[in-house]
């Protein structure tokens, strides 16, 4: 996403994402863009040259985010809160004035952001832009293709319909956005996996263990490995996954050797179940806030 934050105005690229948050990084920074080398005439947010930022209160008031493992102190970001103005999407399709936002001013790990210079948090919490904006719906679709956009879209632009459209309640909570997953089928088989796994209540300590579960595949068989299909089943909704859901070439072989290393995109979590991007590409997922309803639907997500 395309932010314009300040007067006069800099330019962020932004990612989103389901968190409480909308932050950007300010200069100067300990760990940001502006020391590996950013694109030609890029520059970070300066509220020291903002005539419109604010702190939010008479003392600093900080925070602290981390991302990625979560049950570690890598992957954070911190900074002080403040408002500012902030014009969002291309043309300044809107500008909110006072809008409450991150001074990220240290990032400890900055490639878990793939050279974006800001967050935009789309959360249930009152700080997120969607609770700031009072927005009532909005939808995303992530394309599996890096040269294809993926699209986000608010309000009235917000829809689907045709074939393919299934729908969950989405479960109350005043941060995140939780739906009900009844199982697991692969290959058309139901695992045998205990209910308890996927409640929003952690029921069991996290035993710690590796990360992702990886083969090695020679370049001849590269292009003729099937997998089977996985389906996850939710409260009256059938989401089939397709092999880019949850498998993906992650590099060669270590070492010099021949193959490429194909991992499962599923992995341990400490902190809950979770729904990620790998999960949700070429998908168009819609959230209905104020029915709280969750609707996905296969998609080509350049035509959206």
């Amino acid at each position: 996403m395309e932010l314009a934050v300040g007067t006069p105005p800099v330019t962020v690229q932004a990612l989103f994402g389901i968190s409480d948050l909308c932050w950007v990084e300010c200069t100067p920074c300990s760990g940001c863009n502006n020391n590996a080398a950013p694109p030609a005439g890029a520059r970070l947010y300066d509220r020291a040259n903002s005539s419109s930022f604010s702190p939010l209160a008479d003392t600093e008031c900080g925070y602290r985010y981390v991302y990625g493992a979560t049950d570690t102190d890598r992957n954070y970001v911190k900074g002080i809160l403040g408002t500012e103005t902030i014009k969002f999407g291309s043309n300044d399709a809107a500008t909110v004035q006072s809008f409450t936002f991150g001074c990220t001013n240290t990032v400890y790990r900055n490639d878990l952001f793939d050279g974006n210079t800001g967050v935009v948090g789309l959360g249930r919490s009152k700080l997120s832009l969607v609770g700031q904006l009072g927005l009532d719906r909005f939808s995303y679709c992530l394309a599996s293709n890096p040269n294809v956009a993926s699209p986000v879209l608010f309000g009235s632009t917000a829809s689907m319909d045709g074939n393919g459209v299934s729908s969950t309640p989405l479960l109350p909570d005043d941060a995140n956005y939780y739906v009900n997953l009844l199982g697991i089928s692969v290959d058309g088989t139901r695992l045998a996996i205990p209910n308890d796994t996927a409640r929003m209540s952690r029921t069991y300590e996290a035993v710690n263990g590796s990360g992702l579960l990886c083969f090695l595949v020679d370049d001849a068989s590269k292009n003729v490995v099937t997998v089977p299909t996985m389906t996850m089943h939710f409260d009256g909704m059938d989401m089939e996954l397709l092999f880019g859901n949850y498998f993906a070439y992650t590099g060669k072989q270590s070492g010099g050797g021949g193959g490429d290393v194909l991992c499962l995109m599923i992995g341990k979590s400490s902190t809950g179940s979770r729904i990620g991007n790998y999960l949700q590409m070429d998908f168009h997922v819609l959230y209905e806030l104020k029915n709280s309803v969750l609707s996905v639907q296969p998609a080509d997500c350049g035509k959206i």
